[in-house]
């Protein structure tokens, strides 16, 4: 390691057999493993292509899970009512299109009688 000097000094994590492990001060979570506990766990097979044939342990969090579920029923509301926006807008725009065709043909029979009167 030396004298030299760095911004981000490695940290030795545990000595295997006169071989300590180095590990860089950035890296996210441990490399030993954490001891879990039996009732929260659930075994499944490995989704990596190294499977070695273990079943590889898996925290079950239901607070988490229901947290999920319930932030996803808000993205269904949310989207829901996007669409009834989106459907009320598209009603909204047909009833303008029809009244201004109406109003366009309102003026276009005044000018029709106007052009009557004044010819007689």
């Amino acid at each position: 390691m030396g004298n030299e000097h760095t911004t981000n000094p490695p940290i030795i994590i545990a000595p295997i057999a006169d071989i300590p492990i180095v590990e860089a001060s950035g890296s996210s979570g441990p490399t030993a493993p954490c001891p879990v506990s039996s009732q929260d766990e659930e075994e499944t097979d490995s989704p990596t292509p190294f499977n070695t044939g273990r079943k590889v342990k898996h925290k079950r969090n239901d607070k988490l899970e229901a947290m999920v579920d319930i932030m996803m029923q808000g993205l269904e509301i949310k989207e829901s009512e996007i669409d009834q926006r989106k459907k009320e807008r598209e009603v909204h725009e047909a009833i303008l299109a029809r009244a201004e065709e109406r109003e366009q043909k309102l003026v276009d029979f005044m000018e029709i009688l106007v052009r009557h009167i004044v010819r007689e």
